[in-house]
């Protein structure tokens, strides 16, 4: 399995991108998940919850207020590092849904040109969120139910 794809190398020449919000992050007591609701941006605005861990989930909600944890999470570190390298989240894209499994990719850019990596949803969610300004969240047309 390939983690990181060149642009244009990718399977996803053919996929519609819909751009969405991140509506709401939260754990719901006793679960042993976090859930991330979102929300296209235009009509019909349809959604998709997305279940993540709860330390993922404080992390999502951390960086979208903007805090910063007393030490740096990995989020922070991984961020602190793509930003001295000049490296930019461009998006966040959750790609494809398999049973309830989702997919995603963040597409990168640099001097040295644009690429894809394959991430788990809430790490693209959280490093789009922890950009200087913050990156868009697509999804898939396929992935709403």
């Amino acid at each position: 399995m390939s983690y990181l794809v060149t642009a244009g190398s990718g399977d996803d020449i053919d996929t519609v991108w819909i751009l969405c919000d991140v509506v709401s992050v939260s754990v719901p007591l006793p679960r042993e998940h976090g859930q991330v609701l979102l929300r296209e941006q235009a009509e019909p605005h349809r959604e998709v919850s997305i279940s993540v861990g709860i330390a993922e989930a404080a992390a999502l909600k951390t960086a979208m207020e903007g805090g910063q944890g007393l030490r740096p999470s990995t989020h922070e570190l991984f961020s602190g590092v793509l930003q001295y390298l000049r490296v930019d989240v461009v998006a966040a894209r959750i790609s494809r849904v398999t049973g309830e499994s989702f997919q995603a990719q963040l597409v990168l850019m640099a001097e040295q040109g644009s690429c894809v990596a394959d991430a788990r949803p809430s790490d693209a969610m959280i490093l789009a969120a922890r950009q200087p300004v913050p990156a868009p969240m697509l999804v898939s047309d396929t992935s709403f139910a």
